[in-house]
């Protein structure tokens, strides 16, 4: 279950990273050591690259500095899911083999 910080997050950058190309796949907020992290998983049919992370990195940290809605200082990650892409809206189990 996300928590109100993720919940916020995924419906600020869910159309910018649309806007990127880049379907949004999941949010997480969690604390590493003293550090707190934000980390985007995005997917494209076009793959996802350096150049697609990079975009909505700018994209999504530009909207949230403006906003400036979370306390305390993170640090913002954007990176591919991989072949671990958690499955966790109803169209994402319309892609497995043998669901249609």
């Amino acid at each position: 279950m996300a928590n109100a910080i993720e919940s916020r997050v995924m419906a600020l950058a869910e159309p910018l990273c649309a806007e990127q190309g880049a379907e949004l796949v999941a949010v997480e907020w969690q604390k590493a050591g003293r550090d707190w992290i934000l980390r985007l998983y995005i997917d494209s049919t076009e793959g996802v690259g350096h150049e697609l992370c990079a975009n909505v990195s700018r994209a999504v940290g530009d909207a949230l500095d403006a906003q400036d809605f979370i306390e305390p200082s993170y640090n913002l990650e954007v990176s591919s899911p991989g072949l671990e892409r958690p499955l966790l809206k109803p169209a994402d189990l319309s892609v497995l083999p043998g669901s249609l």
